[in-house]
């Protein structure tokens, strides 16, 4: 039979309880007493602050995606609260957890979600970008290809770079004489070598927007399409060539 007292909560439960209880004893104690005359930061532990002299106290934690603030603060100083948080993190503010509706504790709410990370609108217009650019590439310009050879996979998997690799193969299936793993190699290096190639690039680049600079593929990104020929050579030396179909 398990010893249940023994056990430990799991570590966000402990760190949500010391958040809530922090902010429940400074948030009485700072209604006992005068407003401080500037924002004072006080580092708790690795990660954890407390921004005192914004009405209620603004407790900050701070995790590898972003910032969490237990309160906000009053609206008269949330702009100094969101310098402090500045000083201390350039993450954006994920979530506003408050711990009573008195303006103390609500008032910088406003500000501080307006300077934070917007989730919802960038998905959405992710998955719409995401979305026309899969009908645009699904727009064949041909209905055949050239005839099957090593040459023609080899550049079956250029072309997969900006256009959708599923009619590519399609129209390889339905035409025949391709050796399906040397096309499956090309088709699906080749679809990731630009990063608008594949929906995993595009969502990569969603997170990362520096990798949609076409200078920085340039100078960084040339050593994929080598990479490409290389594996194709390596591929073509070793197994040959083995149409089927």
């Amino acid at each position: 039979m398990k010893r249940l007292l023994r056990q430990r909560p799991p570590a966000p439960l402990l760190s949500i309880a010391m958040l809530l209880a922090l902010c429940a004893w400074t948030g009485g104690a700072s209604a006992q007493r005068a407003p401080a005359s500037k924002i004072e930061v006080v580092q708790l532990r690795e990660n954890f602050y407390v921004i005192g002299g914004a009405g209620g106290n603004v407790v900050v934690q701070i995790g590898p995606e972003g910032v969490i603030l237990v309160d906000s603060g009053s609206a008269a100083r949330a702009d100094e609260v969101l310098a402090a948080i500045r000083e201390i993190t350039p993450l954006p503010i994920r979530y506003i957890i408050n711990t009573s509706m008195d303006a103390d504790h609500v008032g910088g709410n406003d500000a501080l979600s307006k300077a934070g990370l917007s989730i919802l609108p960038g998905a959405v217009k992710g998955s719409i970008f995401l979305l026309c650019l899969v009908a645009s590439a699904s727009l064949m310009p041909v209905e055949s290809l050239p005839s099957p050879s090593w040459q023609t996979a080899l550049l079956l998997g250029f072309v997969s770079s900006f256009f959708d690799n599923i009619p590519l193969t399609a129209l390889a299936l339905a035409q025949g004489g391709y050796d399906w793993g040397v096309l499956a190699y090309a088709v699906g290096f080749g679809g990731s070598m630009l990063w608008f190639g594949s929906s995993a690039g595009v969502a990569i680049c969603n997170m990362f927007p520096e990798a949609r600079s076409t200078g920085r593929w340039l100078k960084e990104g040339w050593l994929i399409p080598v990479a490409y020929v290389a594996g194709f050579t390596v591929l073509i030396a070793t197994l040959g060539w083995a149409p089927r179909g």
